[in-house]
């Protein structure tokens, strides 16, 4: 049975690294910021969102020099092997030669890198531990491609609700429309966009992706601010926004670390690049500008209404549920929210083939290592 390995040769540049990479941070988890904010206050929210984001940018730190160190430890080890086996018979004047040519070829030439994350726990903690975080992140990469399945399904069926005045052959477009119908047509799509083979070759989708988030979904969500949609909510709970509520920091933590899923995707990006010296650069740069957009973003948002306990309902059972619990769901007018809506389910479903990277790529070198 052919290999089914990438090939692991085709390199990029760090600025193609740097796109790709900055992309995937961008998902659904951003959406659900600002009212995570709102559970905890906007002070205490940019402060445990700063602190998050620290521990991340320190994680992908840490994870690369543990690449580093494991690749320099094999490097010495397969020196001092090839010392050992081959000089031994060689003269002495012959030998000085022979190590400086082998020290040089050494220097020079790209250290062999672990493949993936379970390589890397594999080397650094044992072949049991390497087997649990290799299935853990092919698991948790799936379950948050469908999470942006569950939201691009629910924002094209938000989208055909709101012109339900159309129809065809007698029939309402959100009578035809499902969710069911949507999430089957989307099976073509999602077929088509992840048979992109190489991280490198993602950039185009990724820079694509990325202008649409930046520009659909962000963009909107700021010129809702800007039209005042909801501009009551932050005049009337102005002194809330400042309190330090210590009950919704488990929300919070758990929405902070959700807006974070592109963040698997350090190691392949690493692997993806012509200079890895650059890696530190490219990942932690790209993460603490994710950072600080995002803070922006969610500060805005919910400073203008956007998010936030306030905006609650009543049922005839008296439980009452958020109405902002995403941005979407705050969006005025319409028009606008439609459009916001277009945007991100465009952009998902072009973040579906990185999202889906890591778990693809050690599946593959599964199922090749079995044949």
């Amino acid at each position: 049975m052919a290999m089914l390995k990438r090939n692991v040769q085709s390199k990029v540049s760090s600025w193609t690294a740097f796109v790709t990479f900055f992309k995937s941070l961008f998902g659904a988890g951003l959406l659900a910021l600002p009212n995570a904010f709102g559970k905890v206050g906007l002070v205490l929210g940019a402060i445990m969102f700063t602190l998050v984001g620290i521990a991340c940018v320190f994680s992908c730190y840490l994870l690369i020099t543990a690449i580093d160190l494991t690749n320099a430890s094999k490097k010495a080890k397969e020196s001092i092997k090839r010392t050992e086996s081959g000089l031994d018979v060689i003269p002495l004047e012959e030998k000085s030669s022979l190590v400086q040519q082998a020290e040089h070829a050494q220097s020079t030439q790209p250290a062999e890198m672990p493949e993936t994350y379970g390589d890397l726990a594999e080397q650094l903690l044992g072949h049991k531990m390497g087997s649990i975080v290799r299935w853990t992140i092919i698991v948790l990469s799936f379950l948050f491609t469908t999470g942006f399945v569950i939201v691009i399904i629910e924002n094209i069926s938000s989208v055909l609700k709101s012109i339900d005045h159309s129809s065809f052959l007698g029939f309402e477009f959100h009578q035809i429309w499902s969710r069911h119908t949507i999430g089957f047509f989307l099976i073509i799509p999602i077929i088509i966009v992840i048979q992109i083979p190489l991280l490198g070759d993602m950039y185009f989708v990724s820079a694509l992706a990325l202008a649409v988030y930046i520009v659909g979904v962000m963009g909107s969500s700021v010129l809702a601010v800007v039209w005042g949609g909801n501009s009551t909510m932050a005049q009337d709970d102005l002194d809330k926004m400042w309190d330090f509520r210590w009950n919704g920091v488990p929300t919070f933590i758990g929405t902070a670390v959700y807006a974070l899923e592109g963040i698997s995707l350090a190691l392949p990006t690493y692997r993806s690049m012509e200079n890895p010296s650059d890696a530190n650069k490219v990942v932690c740069g790209a993460l603490t500008l994710y950072m600080l957009i995002t803070t922006v973003f969610a500060v805005v948002a919910y400073a203008g209404g956007l998010g936030g306990d306030p905006i609650t309902t009543t049922f005839n059972d008296n439980t009452q549920q958020d109405l902002c619990d995403v941005v979407t769901d705050c969006i005025e007018p319409n028009a606008l929210r439609i459009i916001l809506q277009i945007a991100l389910s465009v952009a998902l479903l072009l973040t579906i083939p990185v999202m889906l990277y890591p778990a693809t790529e050690m599946l593959e070198m599964c199922f090749a290592n079995a044949s």
